[in-house]
């Protein structure tokens, strides 16, 4: 399976689970591509957005996004590289958000919804979300991690 694994992050927190991804499924068998959404300002509270790297949705065979989330929503960034996706016609899809907080609720329930929303706006498929808590950010990962690399979960 060809994965690209695109993947927004501000601090590195989110890219450190999505590398982590990235081995598990590596290990499995799955060409993997781990690329990073860049914008020309990086500033959390820009809200011109102007990307940089703007990854190609349609050079995978499924599709793995991982954002940090910002103000309740999902990033910024993100946002903006979703806006611009072309259709997908249910490309399969996984998402999950990582944030500070020590409960789904205080953000990232409404983030990965909001990114699931984006997604399903460009009739992809959202097969598969998870959110890393900051309070179990541990045991978080190792089950995203184990959710996203089960084939079942796909299904």
């Amino acid at each position: 399976m060809n994965i690209g694994l695109i993947v927004y992050s501000y601090t590195g927190n989110t890219l450190s689970v999505a590398e982590r991804l990235k081995d598990r499924l590596a290990q499995a068998n799955h060409n993997v591509t781990l690329i990073s959404i860049k914008a020309k300002d990086e500033n959390p509270n820009q809200t011109k957005i102007e990307l940089t790297v703007i990854p190609d949705p349609l050079a995978y065979d499924r599709i793995i996004l991982a954002s940090p989330v910002r103000g309740f929503q999902v990033s910024p960034i993100m946002k903006a590289y979703l806006q611009q996706w072309p259709i997908l016609a249910d490309k399969p899809v996984g998402c999950f958000v990582t944030h500070a907080f020590p409960f789904p609720a205080m953000g990232g329930k409404t983030a990965i919804k909001m990114m699931t929303d984006l997604v399903q706006a460009k009739q992809a498929k959202v097969v598969v979300t998870g959110i890393v808590n900051g309070g179990k950010r541990e045991s978080d990962i190792v089950r995203l991690l184990d959710h996203l690399s089960d084939e079942a979960s796909w299904k």
